[in-house]
């Protein structure tokens, strides 16, 4: 009857790998030093598939995270706009029964409105038609270094009049 072997009885029983001992080099009076190195068998293949699926997993749940946390984003931005068009609408009830808040009136159904099409755009992904242009702040600086050169243009037209009669 052949011999038993234990190495691979413990390793099924305890689920080690298996370990091939390996003369390291050493000095000549010191004694040879034995490191131990794993087997390449199924149990190392399973522990590197098992922490591959464990990094693949945590992937995973990092990406749902960042899911939940942009969900709560939107959630919160749509709440907002929602507060913003419901306070505008507040103002207007307000407002239409004062005769001389005639101004504010006009001034906070122009605020409904923006609110309105901030509120639909977001919801739909579209800017309505109706909706009132978006003012950007360097629209604005490019106005008035237009109309600086606009009214240089206004000037020379008045002067045609002026340079003729020299």
């Amino acid at each position: 009857m052949p011999k038993r072997n234990r190495a691979n009885e413990k390793r099924k029983q305890f689920g080690t790998a298996a370990v091939v001992p390996v003369v390291a080099a050493a000095k000549s009076d010191e004694a040879p030093v034995v490191v131990a190195k794993p087997v390449d068998d199924a149990v190392t293949r399973a522990a590197k598939m098992f922490a591959e699926s464990l990094s693949a997993h945590e992937a995973a749940d990092q990406a749902e995270r960042e899911r939940v946390r942009l969900e709560t984003e939107q959630m919160q931005r749509h709440e907002t706009l929602k507060a913003n068009k419901q306070r505008a609408a507040d103002l207007i009830k307000q407002l239409r029964g004062q005769d001389r808040a005639r101004q504010r009136r006009v001034e906070a159904e122009a605020a409904y409105r923006v609110a309105l099409a901030e509120l639909q755009e977001f919801e739909t992904g579209e800017r309505p038609a109706w909706a009132p242009a978006v003012e950007v702040e360097d629209d604005i600086e490019s106005d008035s270094h237009d109309d600086s050169s606009e009214s240089a243009d206004d000037n020379s037209i008045g002067d045609d009049s002026a340079s003729t009669s020299e």
